[in-house]
């Protein structure tokens, strides 16, 4: 299948990845990071807490994962 309908996927500089927002068993970051790998984008990954979400506290948009920051 393809991404979401939507996605606009922007090629990251190598000097900075691209940083992703999730939850290690979400299944819709696991398709997240599975297409980064597919097309061997860079990216790092940080674990966002289920229950404070402080992690998200950066953006006043997004509280639900996955977030990806270029």
């Amino acid at each position: 299948g393809a991404a979401a309908a939507g996605v606009v996927v922007k090629m990251p500089s190598v000097e900075e990845p691209m940083v992703l927002y999730q939850y290690q068993t979400c299944p819709f970051c696991n398709k997240v990071r599975a297409f980064l790998d597919l097309y061997g984008i860079p990216y790092r990954t940080v674990e966002v807490n289920p229950l404070s979400k402080a992690e998200l506290k950066f953006s006043a948009d997004y509280k639900k994962v996955p977030v990806a920051v270029f």
